[in-house]
């Protein structure tokens, strides 16, 4: 039984430590887009919350096959800009996308025609603006939900060690 339970301790280490690379690899992504990609001011022409479907399968907790589909919600905004010397008229998305609506209406509530929004661009796709980028929850949520993800492992494994110790205890070895 120790060899079950520090291998499931090693498993759950390594777990956390993917975890936490993804973390710093989806953070790093983020920093590398922030410093290579050209902020301009744009103007809101009009604004809207888009929908999609998420679908696709997984198993129940008895192992039954199922299918799954549930909406995504994105703010998008038709945006006017100048970027290198050339007028641009594009739709920005936000993003963070969720599963919850409430926050992309929020958005679109702020986001009114004639409002001046700051927009990311590639040099090399200045047709193609993003907004939301920036040191806040919605570009690093992704990296935040990873580290505390590895905690979770971590915390897992120090409560099956303290579980097998107790349980030792009481077999009296």
């Amino acid at each position: 039984m120790e060899d079950t339970i520090r291998l499931a301790l090693k498993i759950l280490n390594v777990l956390a430590a993917v975890m936490w690379a993804g973390a710093a690899a989806f953070a790093g992504y983020r920093i590398h887009q922030m410093l290579t990609l050209h902020v301009v001011d744009a103007e809101v022409l009009k604004a809207e919350t888009d929908s999609y479907m998420v679908t696709g399968e997984d198993e129940d907790s008895h192992g039954f096959r199922r299918q799954y589909s549930h909406p995504m919600y994105r703010a998008l905004a038709l945006v006017r800009y100048e970027f290198q010397g050339r007028q641009y008229q594009a739709v920005a998305r936000h993003v963070a996308e969720s599963s919850f609506r409430s926050g992309a209406d929020r958005l679109v509530r702020q986001w009114k025609a004639g409002a001046r929004i700051r927009v990311h661009l590639r040099p090399d796709r200045p047709d193609r603006p993003q907004v939301g980028l920036g040191l806040n929850l919605g570009t690093f949520n992704m990296s935040l939900i990873l580290v505390v993800t590895g905690f979770v492992f971590v915390g897992l494994g120090w409560g099956l060690k303290r579980v097998a110790a107790h349980f030792a205890k009481l077999m009296g070895g």
